[in-house]
């Protein structure tokens, strides 16, 4: 009887042992968080260099405006039109960014998706917040992951642009009554007199 209890007792051990194994891509996927860290912190310290560092040389990147941009030089462009030049739309883009859950990784290739609270202030000081939803794809050479291919995508139906455009219409709606009755009734006591 006490051999059978050691015998259940082992097995239960090694099934717990093989339960709670270390999955083989923990190390993978952790690079890849730490990447995911760099990107984040390149774009909220305006460092162009530790982005595009973190990028494949033949990366393609579509941002929230719809453009499409290929290559680290491009990549460059569009950050210096954006945020770094005196005619820049931005004065500042800040994100935070996570996985919406661990990245899926097939040989030499990763594939990952989340989310980002994205904050926008532009050259104005106006500012705008996005819930942004971003996908990529991952190439690991010579031990190191780039961003190959990165897309930003927003709600269209539901985002600040098109909440400040309902505002404004709003606000003009209520601006051309008051200014319709105003000229209605000075022109109507005009008339009538």
């Amino acid at each position: 009887m006490t051999t059978v209890i050691r015998v259940i007792m082992l097995a239960c051990m090694l099934w717990v042992s093989v339960a709670v194994a270390e999955d083989p891509l923990d190390k993978e996927r952790s690079a890849l968080k730490g990447l995911l860290g760099q990107i984040e912190s390149a774009i909220n310290n305006r460092d162009i260099d530790q982005l595009t560092g973190a990028m494949h040389k033949d990366v393609m990147v579509t941002f929230l405006n719809g453009e499409v941009v290929r290559g680290i030089p491009a990549v460059r462009d569009y950050f210096d039109r954006m945020l770094g030049s005196d005619s820049a739309i931005l004065k500042q883009y800040r994100t935070r960014a996570k996985e919406a859950q661990p990245a899926t990784i097939i040989g030499h290739v990763a594939l990952a998706d989340g989310e980002s609270k994205d904050e926008f202030v532009f050259a104005d000081g106006s500012v705008m917040k996005f819930d942004t939803l971003w996908s990529t794809s991952l190439v690991q050479e010579d031990g190191q992951w780039r961003v190959r291919q990165l897309h930003f995508s927003a709600n269209v139906f539901d985002n600040p642009i098109l909440a400040a455009v309902e505002k404004s219409i709003i606000f003009s709606s209520i601006i051309a009554l008051i200014i319709g009755l105003g000229l209605g009734a000075l022109l109507t006591r005009k008339f009538w007199k």
